[in-house]
């Protein structure tokens, strides 16, 4: 056995083979080294090392120094210390090329007087558009009256344009909702899209379910159908929000497109 004089702790060795070691001398040092530097504590690795059946000594030996040394110790309270910051590491500070100031001590009052000028702008030199004589026709102006048109958005948006009068147009608009409903119902009897029956026995309650609109899906809590949406710009496919144009239905590829032409339509 040998002592490491730097280390402060024993340790042997066999030809090429080295093993260091911690006894209860070299723990004790270790402990009052951290009460000498201030530290918050002690910390063992592996209390399993220690010799806890007293095979070669006392029972848990080295932990009984670790405890002796640690019971009574109070942690001091930190001091902190500033220095001030010397010139060279302060910033630079630059006065605003636009602002002059002028400081006066008047030596009656003992008072400073600050002056602030500030620079002339660039003047600013403006041209006066011609004017031309423009004859004024006396003919009477007549406005054309924009035609009515009509929408009714469903799954798959259609655009129809039609003039026609007041009478056409209620017959038109019955029409069109009609139309609307027999596809939407069509869309209704397609497996997966919308509400799910979570307590169906027959579908996975861990799947997700796409909904009639591109952006909303469906999936199942408890036996209750939960609904989510995509982030903007993107449209539910399979199992995950995804872009448009990846999507397997036709009507998600060109959602945002057709969302688009219709804001335009109505403005």
């Amino acid at each position: 056995m040998k002592y490491d004089n730097v280390g402060k702790c024993p340790y042997t060795y066999k030809g090429t083979q080295w093993v260091g070691y911690e006894d209860p001398d070299s723990l004790k040092i270790k402990m009052d080294w951290i009460k000498s530097k201030g530290y918050a504590g002690a910390m063992t690795w592996a209390i399993d090392m220690d010799d806890f059946n007293g095979l070669c000594g006392p029972k848990n030996a080295l932990m009984d120094v670790l405890y002796t040394g640690m019971k009574d110790y109070k942690v001091p309270e930190p001091t902190v210390t500033t220095t001030p910051r010397p010139d060279w590491a302060k910033p630079p500070t630059t006065p605003p090329s636009d602002v002059v100031i002028d400081v006066a001590l008047d030596q009656t009052t003992r008072k400073t007087t600050r002056t602030t000028t500030q620079k002339k702008p660039a003047e600013v030199v403006t041209t006066k558009a011609p004017s031309y004589d423009v004859p004024v026709s006396t003919e009477a102006v007549t406005t054309k009256k924009p035609t009515r048109r009509r929408r009714t958005r469903t799954t798959k948006t259609t655009t129809t344009e039609r003039t026609t009068t007041e009478a056409d147009l209620d017959e038109e608009n019955e029409e069109e909702v009609e139309e609307a409903n027999q596809q939407s119902d069509t869309v209704n009897e397609k497996p997966g899209l919308g509400k799910p029956d979570c307590t169906d026995p027959n579908i996975n309650p861990e799947g997700f379910f796409a909904d009639q609109n591109c952006t909303i899906f469906w999936r199942c809590a408890h036996a209750e159908a939960k609904s989510f949406n995509c982030e903007k710009g993107l449209v539910f496919h399979k199992e995950t929000c995804n872009w448009p144009e990846n999507s397997d239905r036709e009507e998600c590829r060109n959602y945002y497109l057709k969302s688009t032409d219709e804001n335009e339509v109505d403005q």
